[in-house]
């Protein structure tokens, strides 16, 4: 027998290292006792499997503990970049970066100027492993060229459309950091910033013209394939860059979208999923029933999300603005889901704003009942907004606005609409001048009643003040005293002059005058 085996001959406890037990096992083949003994020390199933789940469970934790690490770091703020520094584009644009002016949600966004013509315009900057700007800029460069903007702009007949054109994005290293950047034109404030000059809403017409300009960049966007999902106020931007009058017309109508980090691509026809882990996503107040439910994104939903945006924008209020929880957010949208037709708009029913109700009625039932995979009829949608006849000063005050029926829309311009004929034109001046002729009548009556009403009243004062004429009292002037007569005299309107002028005398001649008996 080797010496090896000789060490273990009738050894009880063998410690063997898993590695070279076969090992083992073969050398001490000859001797049983041996072999039963090193089978007997072997680590029992259970305790290997409960070891191995041990081990499955901390490297399950520090997975998790690696992956937060590595989130927070993706969505990091990047910090404030020098001033002066040029930013190179992916066309070897060259942008002097320029004063930092706002923040993000993790970036940074600095005032930029082309070196070659000197053309103005922004620079949002993130670090290069963020998320939001990576969506952002790969929907810039598939949808947001300057020359398929404005191809649809002519395809479709339109002036305006509110998307910013992309004009250069790249990446930037400083400091050992690498960062992504993307440059769009300058704009002016958002519409929550104006909203709160205006007085915290919009006029009738002034939000119409929004609703309108909202739906056309919807359709240029879900025709692209994106769903916005994010709609409000902080997320539009007026087109003009000089500082605003807000004592005259403000044109919110004519505003930008801006921010895309949360644009999602949309499949069309798609069957609605939800998930409980999405649930709520999105702004509160304005994100739609299907977000609080956990489904991703979709054509309805960026209409519903319109619409709360346009009852805001008109009342400066919602329903659930006051709740501060998903879910009685979520109840409360339920809510007016159910009674749209009876309680929901209800606080909208007195004033100018009652006008807006049937409108808004049928925006709200056609998004309700629209499929979660399907494409809106915009032109339907528009229209309803279009029914609403712009008045002069329209964006400074609730002047009135009257709803005209989409089935007179062959009078919207003069030159399709040549007004009355002269038989009718004669016809409603003759009634004219007899409503003129009645109301002069009318008018007449109602003068001789009423100095028939003054005289009687008159002689009632007279007769009431001669019972205290030998008191030297005047009637509702008891306990004033001299110095403050006069006064009295011309504070109490209920007396009148005749009697005032008869007693004002009597009453002088006395230091404190009587009371009545």
């Amino acid at each position: 027998m080797p010496s090896c085996v000789s060490r273990f001959a009738g050894a009880m406890s063998i410690q063997v290292e898993p590695a070279n037990q076969n090992v083992v096992r073969n050398i001490l083949y000859r001797d049983r006792a041996v072999v039963i003994s090193v089978v007997k020390i072997m680590p029992p199933k259970r305790a290997v499997a409960a070891k191995r789940a041990t081990v499955s469970k901390n490297e399950a934790v520090n997975d998790k503990k690696k992956a937060v690490q590595r989130k927070k770091k993706v969505y990091s703020l990047a910090p404030v970049l020098p001033d002066a520094e040029i930013l190179t584009d992916a066309k070897k644009q060259k942008w002097l970066l320029g004063k930092h002016f706002a923040s993000g949600g993790f970036g940074r966004i600095h005032f930029v100027e082309k070196v070659d013509d000197k053309c103005k315009a922004v620079a949002k900057i993130e670090f290069a492993t963020n998320g939001p700007l990576y969506t952002e800029m790969h929907y810039y460069q598939r949808a947001a060229s300057l020359d398929k903007l404005s191809e649809w702009k002519n395809q479709h007949g339109l002036d305006f459309l509110g998307l910013p054109p992309l004009l250069g994005f790249g990446t930037h290293c400083n400091a050992g950091n690498d960062y992504r950047f993307l440059v769009i034109p300058q704009f002016g404030p958002n519409l929550e910033y104006v909203r709160m000059k205006l007085g915290g809403k919009f006029s009738i017409s002034s939000v119409a013209r929004l609703a309108v300009n909202c739906l056309n960049i919807y359709e240029y966007l879900h025709n692209q394939g994106y769903a916005y999902a994010d709609l409000k106020g902080d997320n539009m931007v007026l087109e003009q860059l000089e500082p605003v009058d807000y004592k005259k017309e403000v044109k919110i109508w004519q505003s930008y979208l801006i921010d895309f980090g949360l644009v999602y691509r949309v499949t069309l026809g798609a069957a609605l999923k939800l998930d409980p882990k999405k649930a709520h996503q999105g702004t509160r107040e304005y994100t739609s029933l299907d977000a609080h439910y956990g489904a991703t994104p979709s054509f309805r939903s960026d209409l519903e999300i319109l619409g709360y945006n346009i009852l805001f924008w008109l009342n400066g209020d919602l329903p659930w603005l006051s709740s501060t929880n998903d879910i009685d957010v979520m109840k409360k949208k339920e809510i007016f889901k159910e009674n749209l037709e009876n309680e929901s708009l209800k606080f909208m029913e007195t004033g100018q704003l009652s006008n807006c109700v049937p409108i808004l009625k049928k925006f709200f039932a056609y998004t309700y009942d629209l499929d979660y995979g399907s494409l809106p009829d915009y032109t339907f949608l528009r229209n309803l907004f279009k029914t609403v006849e712009i008045t002069p000063k329209a964006d400074n005050n609730n002047s009135t606005k009257k709803l005209r029926s989409s089935s007179n829309k062959s009078t919207d311009s003069p030159a399709q609409n040549p007004g009355p004929s002269k038989a009718m034109r004669t016809c409603r001046a003759t009634e004219l001048k007899r409503k003129c002729a009645s109301s002069s009548k009318t008018n007449a009556n109602k003068s001789k009643q009423k100095q028939a009403r003054d005289s009687e009243n008159q002689q009632a004062e007279n007769r009431r003040s001669d019972r205290f004429a030998h008191l030297g009292i005047i009637p509702g002037l008891a306990n004033f005293r001299t110095k403050s007569l006069a006064q009295s005299l011309i504070r109490r309107k209920s007396v009148a002059q005749s009697v005032v002028d008869k007693y004002v005398t009597i009453s002088r001649s006395n230091a404190i005058p009587r009371r009545p008996v």
